[in-house]
């Protein structure tokens, strides 16, 4: 009996299991799952997978790493982490440790064995992205308890179901939170509004009467603020003093004939350009 072996094939499953093969790893990883938070090992391949396969830059396979994987399952397991970039230098530190370990793997010492085995011996453990107070800041001691387990060798202890009740409590306090928000915001305009429209006036007892009268141009534009601007201001200037009044009185002249006496006193015998209000009550006078 003869038996024929297809050497093709043999050889292209030997590359493929050979590209997949990475040193002192099982291999890439392209998804972090699981019900525990990250260890070394998912988060050096999932930045391998991203750096080397997709040849994306160091900086900004690590952004992906830390945002789009790793900080989704810390924000689900309720613990504060580190900022962004902390996380990022976190995640490529461990990836030059690895690439100074590959850069010598030709090097059988005792040196290079016993720094591949506390390398791989440390590639269980969590990756750590906890915030340096996450312990004093987490409110539920159960999230306390499990950071603690987490960081224990193994990894002990998993996430379990989503806790219904404290959801349903989280998404009424950020409705709450929202229209909080938008009330203060409305108050906020509402003032600068009131603000804006508010013509501070001097307590002077002539200030009225030294308004500028306004141009034509200026008489047609309207405020948007309208409702508050006080309207029908017209220029007037005091003329007639008490000793002119009190003459006035005494002589038993009326308001509009005072008014035409002074119209035609005028130098040039036009009529005044000012309206012209009496000053005193003529009963004063008497």
């Amino acid at each position: 009996m003869v038996i024929w072996y297809n050497t093709q094939s043999v050889v292209m499953t030997t590359t493929t299991r050979c590209k997949d093969q990475v040193y002192l790893l099982h291999g890439k990883t392209t998804e972090i799952t699981g019900s525990k938070l990250p260890c070394i090992r998912q988060a050096l391949g999932l930045f391998l997978y991203q750096h080397l396969d997709l040849n994306k830059t160091r900086r900004e396979a690590s952004a992906l790493v830390i945002i789009a994987k790793v900080q989704q399952l810390w924000d689900k397991a309720r613990i504060p982490t580190r900022a962004i970039q902390h996380c990022q230098e976190k995640v490529e530190n461990i990836f030059d440790d690895w690439r100074r370990l590959k850069k010598n793997k030709g090097r059988r010492t005792e040196t290079q064995s016993s720094n591949e085995a506390k390398f791989c011996d440390r590639l269980d453990d969590l990756f750590d992205i906890a915030h340096a107070n996450a312990l004093e800041l987490i409110k539920i001691p159960e999230d306390g308890e499990f950071l603690i387990a987490q960081r224990e060798k193994g990894r002990r202890a998993s996430m379990g179901g989503v806790d219904v009740k404290l959801y349903e409590m989280e998404q009424r306090r950020a409705v709450w939170r929202h229209k909080e928000e938008k009330r203060l915001c409305r108050s906020q305009s509402a003032m600068e509004l009131a603000a804006s429209s508010v013509t501070l006036i001097s307590s002077g007892s002539d200030t009225e009467d030294e308004l500028p009268v306004a141009g034509p141009s200026e008489q047609n534009i309207e405020s948007p603020h309208h409702k508050y601007v006080k309207r029908g201001l017209r220029g007037t200037k005091s003329v007639i003093t008490a000793e002119v009044t009190a003459a006035l009185d005494r002589s038993k002249v009326s308001d509009r004939k005072a008014t035409r006496m002074w119209a035609n006193a005028q130098p040039d015998g036009r009529p005044a350009k000012h309206r012209w209000r009496p000053l005193f009550n003529a009963a004063t006078f008497g």
